[in-house]
C-alpha cells in the first residue's frame, strides 16, 4: 500500500449453484438523444456451474423506437420484441449485445421511454434458498403509461412473504421514493 495508507484483504464466501440454470441479464444506456441513433447495451451471464443449452433473450423496445442494427443478428423481430439466440452458455459465460435504435423524432423532450430485457431459460433456482425461505419470489416490472414510468411489485413464488421488505425508487441518481411491501402469493 502507498505510504500513509493501510490495506486489508477479506475472503468473501460465494457459492455458485450447480443445481439449476441461473441466468442474469442487465440492460442500460448512457442517455438517449432525440432524432439520433442511440446504443443500448444488454449484458448477460450464466452464474451456474451448468451448461445451459439454447439460451435466448428478448429485448422489448419502447413503441417509439425503431430498431436499426445490433452486434448479434436477431433470430426474430416481432413487433417491438427483438429476440436473440445465445446458443449454449457454459459455466460463468458472459457476453454483451449492443443494439442501435432511433426514435425518428416521434418522442418529445423529457419523455420516458422504456426498454426491457428477459433471458431464457428463466426457471426459479429454488436450491439457492436457505432453510427459512417461505417460497416467496418477488419480481418488479416497469411499464410506460402516457410518458410516465410505473412500477409494480408482485410475489410470483410458491409461498407468502414472512416479513416486510423495503423498496427504493431512484430517478436521475436521486432517491425519489421509498416504502415497504409484504406480499402474499400472486399479490
Amino acid at each position: 500500500a502507498p505510504m500513509g495508507t493501510t490495506s486489508a484483504s477479506l475472503d468473501i464466501p460465494v457459492q455458485i449453484t450447480d443445481e439449476c440454470p441461473y441466468l442474469q441479464v442487465d440492460i442500460g444506456t448512457p442517455f438517449f438523444t432525440r432524432c439520433q441513433d442511440n446504443t443500448i447495451y444488454v449484458s448477460y451471464c450464466n452464474y451456474s456451474l451448468l451448461d445451459v443449452a439454447d439460451a435466448s433473450l428478448d429485448v422489448t423496445l419502447d413503441p417509439l423506437f425503431t430498431f436499426i442494427s445490433s452486434s448479434l443478428s436477431p433470430s426474430a423481430i416481432n413487433g417491438d420484441v427483438v429476440t436473440f439466440d445465445l446458443g449454449d452458455l457454459g459455466p460463468l459465460d458472459c457476453g454483451t449485445i449492443t443494439l442501435v435504435v432511433n426514435d425518428l423524432c416521434t418522442s418529445v423532450g423529457g419523455q420516458t421511454l422504456c426498454v426491457e430485457a428477459h433471458i431464457f431459460p428463466d426457471e426459479i433456482c429454488q436450491p439457492l434458498a436457505g432453510p427459512s425461505w417461505t417460497g416467496a419470489s418477488v419480481i418488479v416490472e416497469g411499464t410506460c403509461d402516457n410518458g410516465q414510468a410505473k412500477f409494480s411489485i408482485q410475489n410470483v413464488g410458491t409461498g407468502d412473504m414472512n416479513e416486510s421488505r423495503s423498496f427504493i425508487i431512484v430517478e436521475d441518481v436521486v432517491m425519489y421514493s421509498e416504502g415497504q411491501f409484504d406480499l402474499d402469493i400472486d399479490e
